[in-house]
């Protein structure tokens, strides 16, 4: 493709995109094809000429978009929103016009910078948040330990828990030297300095505490590319000491030095992370933040959080549905509990009928929610973010949710 006609199929790829959002709702909200299928419609052959215009774009039309689960419909409520905008569309095509590898996520604690302990002796702390904490253990060769918390405390962290873990692994021998939390835990470690506290706020990060959360917290990462209208991928991190950051992971040969980087008038972001370069995502946030606004921004989160309590108030009305946890800024957790009292009293059969449950409701076109298990409980999460999303998709997602209730509680 040339300079000539790279403006045509530009114009092209524009009114496809547009006529994507155009027909948006009346699309299935999950995928409909099975896994698969797109192997049989791969050529033979490796392509040996290049393809004429057009092809190539009716072909994802005819083959990759069946295969796509649309985020942005307003009937999907699974895991988390996953958030767009043109805004966005617009600074992404930008920031593809004019690559570069961004010379200028993760944890360090100043004190252990000069000597720190033997791996096998640190601890990571963890609760009902993101499996990250997890995986970086598993990373890093180091020991993570769930911290107890209770559906009584509405799955928040207790001082008294994290105070007793603390004095159980000092005894040991062992050295808990940071702490995962999500939002709402920040208040737990204000007691305990030498624990660096990373606040989790991948999603809810936007709502209106963040804040007062971000003043508690070492750390703290939240993804506009959830509830900031800013396509995926988009996670910022702020950092109360990043000089503390940069020193755990500032390795500076020769080549990469500069004048501005020796005098420290810039700051090199590429010792804020493990990759030496990343892509420009700060444009399409440029973009979105000043073509929206802050007050759009949070009368969206808002407007999330406003459908959710809609959502949640609506179990209430039905003798089969109950919610397993108080719903939290755009978020339901409910379950399927049928009138039969003696029933509600054996969890593994009521665990069994909602995984019934859930399945029905998997296999659905309409709308599309998630699972999860909460200190065994298995249950359902239903999850409003989604920009299009009105109450009249809300309520027509209760319907469908009141409708497979009912068939899954029959035989009982």
């Amino acid at each position: 493709m040339d300079i000539e006609q790279f403006p045509k199929a530009g114009y092209a790829a524009i009114d496809r995109i547009c006529d994507y959002y155009t027909t948006l709702e009346s699309r299935p909200v999950s995928s409909t094809v099975k896994p698969g299928y797109l192997a049989p419609c791969c050529p033979p052959r490796r392509q040996k000429r290049a393809r004429i215009g057009g092809i190539i774009e009716a072909d994802y039309d005819r083959l990759i978009m069946p295969g796509l689960t649309h985020w942005q419909h307003p009937s999907f409520f699974a895991y988390f929103p996953t958030a767009t905008s043109f805004e966005s569309i617009i600074g992404e095509l930008y920031a593809n016009a004019a690559p570069h590898p961004g010379f200028n996520r993760l944890l360090a604690l100043p004190a252990y910078a000069k000597s720190p302990p033997s791996p096998d002796v640190l601890v990571i702390y963890v609760t009902q948040t993101h499996s990250l904490g997890l995986k970086a253990g598993r990373m890093l060769g180091l020991q993570v330990r769930a911290l107890e918390v209770t559906a009584e405390d509405m799955f928040a962290l207790r001082g008294s828990v994290l105070h007793k873990a603390l004095t159980e692994d000092k005894a040991a021998g062992r050295y808990p030297f940071v702490l995962i939390a999500t939002v709402g835990s920040t208040s737990s470690v204000a007691d305990h300095p030498e624990v660096w506290l990373h606040v989790d706020a991948a999603w809810a990060g936007l709502a209106p505490a963040l804040p007062a959360i971000n003043a508690a917290a070492d750390s703290f990462t939240t993804n506009f590319h959830k509830w900031g209208f800013v396509t995926f991928d988009a996670s910022t991190l702020w950092v109360r000491d990043r000089k503390a950051l940069a020193r755990a992971l500032d390795i500076t040969p020769p080549f990469l030095r500069t004048a501005h980087g020796n005098a420290g008038t810039v700051i090199d972001y590429r010792n804020w992370h493990l990759a030496l370069g990343r892509r420009f995502r700060s444009l399409k946030l440029w973009f979105v933040l000043r073509g929206f606004g802050v007050e759009v921004l949070r009368k969206h989160v808002s407007q999330g959080i406003t459908l959710n309590a809609a959502f949640a108030a609506l179990p209430a009305q039905s003798d089969t549905l109950t919610l397993v946890t108080p719903p939290s800024l755009a978020l339901t957790v409910f379950r399927l509990v049928p009138p039969d009292v003696d029933f509600k009293l054996d969890l593994e059969k009521l665990n069994t009928l909602n995984v019934a449950f859930f399945a029905r409701l998997a296999r659905r076109p309409d709308i599309t929610i998630t699972q999860t298990v909460l200190k065994g409980v298995f249950c359902v999460r239903f999850a409003v973010g989604a920009a299009r999303t009105t109450e009249k998709h809300v309520r027509a997602a209760f319907d469908a949710i009141v409708e497979e209730a009912h068939a899954t509680a029959q035989p009982m």
